[in-house]
């Protein structure tokens, strides 16, 4: 992808990225997640469709593809997937994980992805004061 098309996918699809962002926790900004690809530490996949973010997540046991964000048509996952994951392949990875929402999974089961855990993520501000 060249840098205008980079520019240009960016443009179309970055309102998509704000709102899983948002349903995230706001956790990042766009502006962290578009430099991040421009450092080359997460990798932008587009089409017509919709596009996806990946990077990786390390474990002393595996190397993993993460889906950061996805936004756009149904289809994109099955589109832009199997580009991630050979190319995942070819970077070592021995696994493919992601989160989202409910949609998501239900999208990705049929494509070999199973539900992981049923861990729960818990957070607090620490204004909030310590525990007591």
């Amino acid at each position: 992808m060249t840098p205008q098309e980079f520019e240009t996918a960016w443009e179309r699809w970055s309102p998509g990225f704000q709102a899983a962002l948002r349903y995230g926790g706001d956790l990042w900004t766009l502006d962290d997640v578009r430099n991040e690809i421009l450092e080359g530490s997460a990798q932008f996949w587009a089409n017509d469709d919709g596009a996806m973010v990946t990077n990786f997540f390390y474990s002393r046991r595996i190397k993993a593809l993460w889906i950061w964000l996805l936004t756009g048509k149904r289809k994109a996952f099955d589109e832009l997937m199997p580009l991630a994951e050979m190319w995942g392949i070819e970077e070592g990875c021995t696994m493919f994980m992601g989160q989202g929402r409910e949609g998501l999974k239900r999208r990705a089961i049929p494509h070999g992805y199973r539900p992981w855990n049923t861990l729960t993520l818990f957070v607090k501000d620490p204004a909030q004061g310590l525990m007591q």
